[in-house]
């Protein structure tokens, strides 16, 4: 009986490292959707054409600069690391599209702090406790977990600071209350999409979901729209 009960013991505590295992990751993921959510729209998007057309070779020293866009010198490390975030979640991306999204992300923070968006570390910092407090982590478990990756905090949270000020500038930009839908709009949305799932409930149902979806939608078009023209005037060298 003992050895059983030493058995299950032992059986609960990997089962239980496991799930930790599993949010933690959920977690690292969560903050990257929540603070880089630009990237997550861009993904839903679908294939793109990319802004950069001269794509550098791939190079084994992350130290490397491949590209500059205006003024700011970009890191194979960068796009290695962007991969990375991503490949939990939506599975593995090509490079060009991790340089696109780079791209994208740079214009935006540098578009954000021309408008006076900045978060500072501490902000930042209040920000990231407020968010493992809701899944129930503390900042020092979140460092913990931190070292284990490998990873630096204080560079974390510089990354996390800039993906809070592009967050809080493309709100101010594209608020979903500034996108109107009607009845009859929302109701040819449901149509199209019920057509592919037959098993969706009655539209009556989920009319705040349907509703929420297409505005959604409509914002995924004004942003993409609004970074393709950032893309369209500034200057990106490929070194």
């Amino acid at each position: 009986m003992a050895k059983a009960k030493k058995k299950k013991e032992t059986s609960t505590k990997k089962k239980s490292r496991k799930q930790s295992d599993k949010t933690w990751m959920a977690l690292s993921i969560g903050l990257v959707v929540v603070i880089a959510f630009i990237l997550v729209i861009n993904f839903n998007q679908g294939p793109q054409e990319p802004p950069i057309e001269d794509l550098p070779e791939q190079t084994t020293d992350l130290d490397q600069v491949v590209m500059i866009v205006n003024g700011q010198e970009v890191t194979e490390r960068e796009i290695v690391q962007l991969q990375a975030a991503f490949a939990s979640d939506f599975g593995e991306i090509p490079r060009e599209q991790a340089m696109d999204q780079l791209v994208s992300q740079i214009l935006l923070y540098q578009k954000a702090v021309e408008e006076g968006y900045q978060v500072s570390l501490g902000e930042a910092e209040q920000q990231i406790e407020e968010l493992l407090m809701f899944s129930g982590f503390t900042l020092e478990e979140f460092k913990e977990q931190l070292e284990l990756e490998g990873l630096n905090y204080d560079e974390q949270l510089e990354f996390y600071a800039e993906q809070f000020a592009i967050e809080r500038y493309v709100d101010s930009l594209f608020s979903a209350e500034d996108f109107d839908v009607t009845e009859e709009e929302a109701r040819e949305f449901y149509d199209a999409v019920s057509l592919q799932n037959p098993d969706l409930p009655p539209y009556e149902e989920i009319e705040d979901e349907v509703i929420a979806a297409l505005i959604q939608e409509r914002q995924q078009e004004a942003i993409n729209t609004f970074i393709a023209e950032l893309v369209e005037q500034a200057d990106i060298q490929i070194v």
